[in-house]
Parts: structure tokens; sequence; C-alpha cells
């Protein structure tokens, strides 16, 4: 389980977040919604330890070993290879260790069929489409398995099939594997078709905290992005317009 209660959390002069209280049990997803700007991706990093708390408390019922964070963007070595960059994402659990990155092959192997990948490992990055890429680091957090995914805009570069391949991939996560996942995204109808708990973060503050169906409604998108929308169902999915 994750606790946060959390009083405030500045940067230099600049207040980022204030009267937090956050919490995310065993076995479940958590979205985290917000407008841009609005203190997302630092409440996620001050959930994986990024940032050193000023006014508050985290408790984790987990190790430090077992949580896995994927940020936003990537600042690799183009020239570095799809294996290589493999073990040192799970260099907390391998410790550089060529045989106990080995065990892991058949975990990496079902996960690339999940996804639709079918690269050598020692193709290079670079040779990557972004896409590709970003499921490459969706595999590089999960592979080890961690007990708790923090995932900051995981579908980002992912065109509609494979932001499916990768939120399916979550759920199984969660419902099979007992998992706690929790996802930044400040895509709507991403949230309003996934499952779990959604915390509605409004400049730096949680203005909506309920389950996804409660989500659904358009006034608390309205009140959360300062925008009216429609709420419409489609087939089995719901969609904001």
């Amino acid at each position: 389980m994750i606790q946060l209660n959390l009083d405030s959390f500045s940067l230099g002069q600049k207040r980022i977040l204030e009267k937090i209280n956050f919490q995310a049990d065993q076995a479940s997803l958590i979205n985290i919604v917000g407008p841009n700007g609005s203190g997302k991706t630092t409440l996620l990093k001050i959930l994986a330890g990024l940032y050193k708390l000023q006014n508050g408390h985290l408790n984790f019922s987990v190790i430090d070993d077992k949580i896995s964070f994927l940020s936003q963007k990537s600042e690799l070595a183009e020239d570095i290879t799809i294996n290589d960059y493999l073990r040192l994402a799970g260099f907390k659990v391998c410790k550089g260790q060529l045989g106990r990155f080995k065990k892991y092959l058949p975990e990496i192997t079902s996960l690339m069929e999940c996804l639709g990948l079918n690269h050598s490992l020692e193709t290079s990055i670079g040779h990557l489409s972004g896409g590709e890429f970003q499921k490459w680091r969706i595999i590089a957090a999960t592979y080890w398995d961690p007990e708790v995914l923090l995932l900051d805009e995981p579908c980002s570069f992912l065109d509609p099939k494979h932001q499916d391949e990768i939120l399916k991939l979550l759920k199984f996560f969660v419902h099979n594997k007992k998992k706690t996942v929790v996802i930044v995204s400040h895509d709507i109808n991403q949230v309003l078709n996934s499952m779990g708990q959604v915390f509605g973060l409004k400049k730096g503050q949680i203005v909506f905290s309920g389950f996804h169906e409660d989500f659904h409604n358009s006034s608390v998108l309205e009140n959360l992005f300062d925008k009216k929308f429609n709420v419409t169902t489609v087939g089995e999915g719901r969609y904001a317009l």
C-alpha cells in the first residue's frame, strides 16, 4: 500500500502541491489526471522517492527495490542496445550480473509477444520508432517483477491500437499479478476507458477523488479542466467531446 499525506511541496520559491492526501492499495490501478502544470509529474516523483518531502509523510508497504518508475522522457544514447537498456533498467534486482538477467528472458519474451515486438535484443534503440521505444520502456519498467509501477504518461507516442495494448497489459498486472499501478495522464478519454480510482489534480490540489465510474460526470470534467464537455458512449467506450 502507498499512503502520502502532504501539507505542501515547493520547488525553489514556487509552490507546486498542497493539501495532498493520496492512498493506493495493493492490486489497484490509480489514475492521476489533470491539466498541464497541475503538479501530476511532481506528485509521481514524490511517490517514487525522487524528491525529498518537506512537509508530509510517505509510507510504502514494499521495499524500494520493488518500486519501478517510468519517466515521461528518456535521455539515453541512441547507440545503446535494447539488451543493455534492459539490463540497466533491471540493475536494482540483477546487480549487473548476466546470470540474474537471463532468468528474466522468458518474461521479456512474453511481454514482447503481448506488445507485438519482434526486435533482436541487439538492436540499437536509435533504430526504433518513438512508439516502439515506448513499448520497450514499458517492458524495461516491468519485466523484473516490481510490486509498484509508477508510470508518467505511459501511452505517449502510441496510436490508439497500441495504447489499448499497453492499458490491457497494465490491467493484467493489476488483476492477475496483484501489482499496484499508478498512471499519470492528461488524456481524459484514456482515463474514462480505464478502471480503478481517479485523482483529479488542479493547480497543485486534489479537486476530485473517486472511482472510475464517478469520473464520467461532465461537471467533474468541467471543474477539472475549465472547459465544457459532453460525455458520450460509443460501443463499449466513453468519450469526452
